[in-house]
């Protein structure tokens, strides 16, 4: 049976490698390195496989300083981001099998 996003989603693995300026997250699935997301001066990103590689998801907070998530915005923005992540895994699966971990 193939994979649909929500399926990957559900199996995504978030590891908060900073909580404050930045803020940045490392994305896993099934174990191997997914996508890299951060916070920093007020711009948010996801990447995938990881840091450096293709930008999925983006958003410019108005706060130009912003470093870190406030708790009710968190929720939302992560969930956009690994969403993204999700459909790069299901789209592009052969450059999260040979990114380097």
């Amino acid at each position: 049976m193939a994979q649909s996003k929500e399926s990957i989603f559900t199996e995504l693995e978030t590891n908060c490698t900073c909580g404050a300026s930045p803020e940045q997250y490392d994305i896993y699935y099934k174990g191997m390195q997914a996508g890299y997301l951060r916070l920093r001066w007020g711009h948010f990103t996801a990447e995938y496989p990881d840091v450096g590689g293709s930008l999925v998801y983006e958003y410019q907070f108005e706060d130009g300083w912003k470093g870190e998530f406030e708790e009710t915005e968190r929720v939302f923005y992560l969930y956009q981001a690994l969403l993204a992540i999700a459909s790069a895994v299901l789209e592009y699966p052969e450059l999260m099998e040979s990114a380097d971990v």
